[in-house]
């Protein structure tokens, strides 16, 4: 054991070129798949923190539950973090909305609202209001404050709450317990934490089911809990990322070894004459792998956290991404790494272990096996001859070095592919239309108010001098019979429903029938089955309310009286051009005209403006003077969502090609080892070819010419493969990307192309100056 050991550290330590090659290859993987690894656990996290950002850190809650129900549940062996809160309603105060519950600890903490100064409500009377709001209203604790008429608290306390409370004008008002189950014992809810990250929604159904509570009184916080269980989808781009890694590393690991073997084969012939065993010579090559391994797998790891912190940070999203690192990344990758060190070693071992010494020590190279190159009246081709003729030589080495450079090229031709094809102007009119809208605020309750945008402004809308186009929407939501989900209606002026005739699939867009007649439009939906199987010709049942309210998931309550409507559906489009936020079901659209005869006070949610040849810039500016004041609703033009996507593909560009770079590097270590070692060990027969009168220039030809029938082979197949699969991943990716406009990549396919020949010129170039600086005495000799 001990002499395998020395053999095995004694040869790694004298072969410098292929321990830089093999660590580097090594060291190139780690921190890939390290950096991958850290992308991805940081941007999970950061999805995460969005969802609780817009919902809160629970995962479901349990609505209308008995005091006895919430003992139990508090003390559920599969629950942690059981919150109690008992909602008092809303109260429309000065255009604000405050939000008035009593909430335990738990609950507090699980909804991220923070007690920063005072005390929470204790007794009958006292409130704890949110800062942003008492700032406003330059209230303080002990301060008198009235909710609605007559009743009036004392304010024991201030919060903190989410941070979009103060533009959506909501307001966090805490009341004591003793209060709320005097008059509201009967909103009594619970919100809470599985123990376990997994099975979720089987867990909170099982303890619905043990408590007899209602399916209606049951809410899960999907966007949370979707991502806490994480999904095969999700992690399937990572997953291909890794495939291809490993792939490209065996493959140029094992050319290196089996390169070796043969390199060495007379040393091993000599080491089985003298008692070696075959298992003893495998060992001593698989332990060269594990020294290599020790050696890369720390070094990458390093890289990878380095790379990780210079790359991430350039990347820009809504949010930034706070670098973070799962505590099983660095043993998963090292696990891998091993793995594929392990497998590419393997074969080359077996291979050593098998010949016979005697074959072992009669072995050479050069006479592996004679080619005949044809006769020929001018030796004009010769050199062209003899360099075909070496290239297979050795038909495994050619042939695994023509498939790692092949899965590199490919790898870039494909990502390229689906890159050249992200259309950012398609893209952002997906999102936008118009050269500006304006919409309700996705987190707030505009969509079921009556009043989204004041009178005044949109009267002053409707005059704005710069615009050439002005589209007023109208907006109502309520429930379909028998679909058992919630619908929503946008009411188009004549303006707007001309624009959308271009998007219609099936039917007849009749712009009188539909201000006359009981007619919808429906949108097709693509991704999800948001429509409920809806047709053509359908006649569908509205439910309209009498009042609605949006939780915090988007989701509409409703309440008070109800009235049913039946429309035919007369047409179905692609797109209704106009994105008004949370898509919850079927999205038809109404003449705006017919929409207010029929439902009654229905206003203005929205509006589509176009603006005058540049007169952009002034009629942006117009816009937000009149729209100032009112604070749920956004302005979005149609310039800032193409420079938002324009930077996101950017992004996704980067870490896209940072990726394929350090895969092609391993493409390329493969054939740099390739050429230097076959140069290497033919010294001597470049020292005969010499002495017969072959000039230094003409070998520089010779090796220049091998190297281009090595990649000639390799971008032949890279360029047809990689651009029929590109082709094929495109057509999966157009189905969920409809703004996919394919593009053949005809500049980065000439690129790659160029850049791999220049650097096989560099290569050779370099390599040949140990061939011409010996004399041809000491290369004939050379052993």
């Amino acid at each position: 054991m001990k002499v395998i050991n020395e053999l095995s550290k004694e040869y790694a330590k004298k072969s410098k070129l292929k321990r830089r090659i093999t660590v580097l290859t090594i060291a190139l993987a780690t921190c890939l798949l390290t950096s991958i690894g850290i992308f991805a656990y940081s941007m999970h996290c950061m999805f995460i923190d969005e969802a609780v950002e817009f919902t809160n850190l629970a995962y479901g809650s349990f609505t209308s539950v008995s005091k006895d129900q919430v003992g139990i549940l508090k003390n559920h062996s599969k629950l942690k973090n059981v919150g109690e809160i008992i909602n008092a309603g809303d109260v429309k105060k000065d255009n604000n909305y405050i939000n008035i519950s009593y909430q335990d600890k738990e609950a507090l903490e699980l909804n991220n609202i923070k007690l920063i100064k005072g005390k929470t409500p204790f007794k009958y009377n006292e409130i704890a209001l949110d800062k942003w709001f008492m700032d406003s209203q330059k209230l303080n604790i002990g301060d008198k404050f009235k909710l609605s008429g007559k009743e009036e608290f004392k304010i024991s306390g201030v919060i903190l709450g989410n941070k979009h409370n103060k533009a959506n004008k909501s307001v966090e008002a805490l009341i004591s317990k003793v209060y709320a189950e005097d008059k509201y014992y009967r909103n009594r809810l619970v919100i809470f934490i599985t123990e376990k990250d997994y099975k979720i929604n089987e867990t909170i159904t099982s303890i619905s089911k043990s408590l007899n509570i209602k399916d209606k009184n049951i809410k899960i916080n999907n966007s949370l809990v979707n991502l806490k269980e994480g999904s095969l989808s999700e992690n399937i781009p990572y997953i291909i990322i890794t495939i291809i890694i490993v792939i490209s590393s065996i493959v140029v690991i094992y050319n290196i070894f089996y390169i070796s073997i043969i390199e060495r084969i007379q040393t091993m012939g000599l080491l089985s004459c003298i008692g070696f065993t075959r298992k003893q010579i495998k060992k001593m090559i698989m332990k060269e792998g594990s020294i290599f391994a020790m050696i890369g797998i720390p070094l990458g790891i390093v890289l990878g956290y380095a790379l990780s912190y210079l790359v991430i940070p350039m990347i820009q999203l809504n949010n930034p991404i706070n670098i973070k690192s799962s505590i099983y990344t660095v043993p998963v990758v090292s696990i891998i790494i091993f793995i594929t060190v392990y497998i590419s070693t393997l074969k080359p071992a077996r291979y050593a272990s098998k010949i016979s010494p005697i074959e072992l020590v009669r072995y050479s190279e050069g006479n592996s096996k004679v080619f005949k190159v044809k006769k020929r009246e001018s030796n004009k081709n010769i050199l062209s001859d003899l360099a075909f003729a070496n290239l297979w030589r050795n038909k495994k080495r050619t042939l695994l070095t023509i498939i790692s450079i092949t899965l590199s090229g490919m790898l870039f031709i494909i990502i390229s592919t689906i890159f050249s094809s992200m259309n950012v102007k398609s893209a952002t009119e997906q999102q936008i239309k118009n050269d500006f809208e304006i919409t309700p605020k996705l987190s707030s309750d505009l969509y079921c108010e009556k009043e989204n945008l004041s009178k005044d402004s949109i009267k002053k809308l409707n005059f704005l001098k710069n615009a050439s186009f002005i589209s007023n929407i109208k907006y109502i939501t309520g429930e379909i019979k028998e679909k058992d989900c919630q619908f929503d209606v946008y009411g188009y002026d004549e303006a707007y429903i001309s624009k959308i005739k271009k998007n219609l699939l099936q039917g007849k867009i009749d712009a009188n029938k539909l201000k006359n007649e009981n007619l919808l439009i429906l949108q097709k939906s693509d991704r999800y089955d948001y429509n409920r199987g809806l047709k053509l010709g359908d006649i569908v049942e509205l439910i309209v309310y009498e009042s609605v309210i949006t939780d915090k998931e988007g989701r509409k309550i409703y309440e008070g009286k109800k009235t049913i409507y039946k429309f035919k559906i007369a047409a179905i489009v692609s797109s209704r051009d106009l994105d008004m936020g949370w898509v919850m079901g079927p999205q038809f659209i109404i003449h705006k005209d017919n929409l207010t005869g029929i439902f009654k006070d229905v206003n203005v949610s929205a509006v589509a403006i176009n603006s005058k040849y540049g007169k952009e810039e002034e009629l942006n500016k117009d816009i937000k003077n009149i729209i100032s004041k009112d604070t749920k609703v956004e302005l979005k033009s149609f310039k800032e969502v193409y420079s938002k996507t324009k930077k996101e593909k950017q992004n996704i560009e980067l870490i896209g090609y940072s990726i394929v770079i350090t895969i092609a590097t391993i493409g390329i270590l493969n054939f740099i080892n390739t050429i230097i070692t076959g140069i290497i060990s033919r010294k001597k027969e470049f020292g005969m070819l010499k002495a017969i009168g072959t000039t230094d220039n003409q070998l520089k030809s010779l090796l220049l010419k091998e190297g281009f029938y090595y990649l000639g082979i390799a971008c032949i197949l890279a360029g047809i493969l990689g651009n029929l699969l590109g082709y094929f991943l495109f057509t999966l990716f157009k189905k969920v990307a409809s703004y996919a406009i394919y593009h053949f990549p005809i500049i980065q396919t000439i690129s790659m192309v160029f850049i791999v020949f220049i650097i096989e010129y560099i290569v050779v170039n370099i390599s040949i100056n140990s061939i011409t600086k010996k004399s041809i005495v000491d290369e004939i000799r050379c052993d």
